[in-house]
């Protein structure tokens, strides 16, 4: 679900924010303050579950740094007012406030906490001098930033953080992540060190990792240890590290042969996304045997096989390149997996109208070099989804280890061993109603989870679905029996106001409706006919 943003009104402008009140008797405020030019949001996921402080998440959509545009500073002053007043409404003093951010979240973090007077910061990676640090990359950002292109603001710019460094109180507890990998290790972390060690508590954490090569690195590898720290000094501990380093570089504890690794040899098996989509199965993740160099297009060849007794249906599978594989996997500094994931091949998916109707195993074959392994066992999220595709159902059924494929054809039952009411139906300003019962004799339906309903739109020229919609379930026992519960088979139109209808070319369509009773799938004519003018808005319908 998207984050809810709240508005805070400042010389008739706003700045954008989330707030999380404390929990139990935690009166401290952490501030977080996001980095990129995405407008997003940093911490917001689990990495904060466990914060019991209040916290304050702020965005900058404008790419601001929370600093200024051009002459204009109304981002510093209302991002100082907007973090003012939730001290206030806590009635904490500034010693109680953590500033936390990374790259132009952690710039903020420092120029907020250096300037407010605030005695907590956390900054990962921060951006010290950002207009040259930006230059080449991002120039018109740069511009925006300092007002000119000329020399002379953005060096003003980039002498903000350092003039705070020598004129504010060096009563602070600042913890700095960094590493030698990132390239702005030398432009903006080494030539200020001197300045930072002059507060009581400096804190300056190296990473040497193979898995930090960039920017971006120092972050993501740090979450940990920067929750960590947020977890202290939220809880009033300021713990110091002086000059510390990790990294299994720093350690000098590299593994020093991928043979030897318990994971030599054996199959990631990773499913990210697994859906019907666009006539196909669509299935992306990451699958790679450990050990091998994967780091190229075509270092693997994997096939996605659907197999049911003798029968194997198989798809060939592209391949994907993500670094964060080396860093979620790492086996050896000299072992890149980079490109360890999978998607179908030409971004087009997989095909099913060769598959024979019934119910399949999903098996990973990946080949590397000599090896190839085959694996049922996936790594996937528990789920179960159906979906109608051309004149046949696919439903998608995982327990978080396996992956079963149900092809069923649909046939529009007029009988069936249940019942099937259609008690009532209408289309009117565009939108249509069904509600009745549906239900079968042999499945209890007593909870809202034991059954999904479907209306189906099938052109009766092809036979063909071109279009599906969910359908709501409301409880209600017309025929109660002591021994059975269906109180659950009903379905309608959400609140029985009707729905939108879909986009229908000219042409007549007949409505079917396809109900899961604990995933078993059951199709059944409605008797009703959707006939679609060549003019807009002409609807019909018809009861056979």
């Amino acid at each position: 679900m998207a984050p809810v943003f709240s508005e805070f009104e400042y010389e008739d402008r706003t700045v954008e924010y989330i707030y999380r009140p404390p929990k139990r008797d935690r009166r401290h405020l952490l501030v977080i303050f996001s980095g990129g030019f995405v407008g997003g949001i940093d911490f917001a996921g689990q990495s904060t579950r466990l914060i019991e402080s209040a916290i304050l998440w702020i965005r900058d959509p404008h790419n601001s740094y929370y600093i200024q545009k051009g002459a204009d500073q109304w981002y510093a002053h209302s991002t100082g007012a907007l973090i003012a007043k939730h001290v206030s409404l806590l009635d904490i003093t500034e010693d109680d406030v953590v500033l936390l951010g990374a790259s132009k979240g952690g710039t903020a973090a420092l120029y907020h906490g250096l300037s407010g007077g605030y005695k907590n910061i956390v900054a990962s990676a921060p951006r010290i001098h950002p207009a040259k640090g930006n230059k080449q990359q991002r120039p018109q950002v740069v511009e925006e930033l300092v007002g000119s292109n000329s020399f002379k603001a953005e060096n003003a710019f980039d002498q903000l953080i350092p003039q705070l460094l020598i004129d504010s109180t060096k009563e602070k507890n600042i913890y700095i992540f960094t590493s030698p990998a990132d390239n702005q290790y030398l432009t903006d972390i080494e030539p200020n060190i001197a300045l930072f060690e002059q507060f009581t508590n400096f804190n300056l954490i190296c990473t040497d990792s193979p898995s930090v090569n960039q920017h971006e690195d120092v972050t993501l590898y740090n979450i940990q240890p920067i929750i960590s720290i947020i977890g202290l000094l939220t809880d009033g501990f300021a713990p110091k590290l002086d000059r510390s380093h990790n990294g299994l570089k720093s350690t000098g504890n590299m593994p020093g042969s991928v043979e030897k690794s318990p994971f030599f040899a054996t199959l990631v098996n990773d499913v990210d996304k697994l859906e019907v989509r666009q006539d196909g199965l669509w299935i992306a993740g990451r699958s790679f045997i450990r050990g091998y160099d994967t780091s190229e297009y075509g270092s693997a060849r994997r096939y996605l096989q659907l197999q049911r007794g003798r029968k194997i249906h198989r798809a060939y599978l592209g391949g994907l390149k993500d670094r964060r594989n080396n860093r979620d996997y790492f086996d050896h500094e000299s072992i890149s997996y980079t490109a360890g994931g999978y998607a179908p091949q030409g971004n087009k998916p997989i095909n099913l109208d060769g598959l024979d109707a019934g119910t399949y195993e999903a098996r990973m074959q990946v080949t590397t070099e000599n090896t190839t392994l085959v694996s049922s066992e996936f790594n996937v999220r528990p789920t179960y989804s159906f979906h109608s595709i051309k004149d046949f159902i696919v439903s998608i059924d995982t327990n978080g280890s396996s992956i079963k494929v149900t092809k069923i054809p649909i046939h529009l039952k007029t009988t069936l061993d249940g019942q099937y009411t259609l008690e009532d139906y209408w289309l009117r300003d565009g939108r249509i109603h069904l509600s009745g019962r549906f239900s079968l004799n042999n499945i209890d339906i007593s909870a809202w989870s034991d059954v999904e309903y479907r209306l189906l739109f099938l052109d009766e020229s092809t036979r063909h679905s071109t279009s599906e919609v969910a359908l709501a379930k409301y409880n209600r026992d017309l025929n109660p029996i002591p021994w059975r519960d269906n109180s659950k088979s009903n379905y309608s139109t959400p609140r029985h106001r009707g729905i939108t209808l879909p986009q229908l070319s000219p042409g007549n369509y007949r409505l079917a409706l396809i109900g899961s009773f604990k995933k078993f799938i059951q199709t059944v004519d409605t008797n009703l006919t959707l006939a679609v003018g060549d003019n807009p808005n002409e609807f019909q319908i018809v009861k056979h």
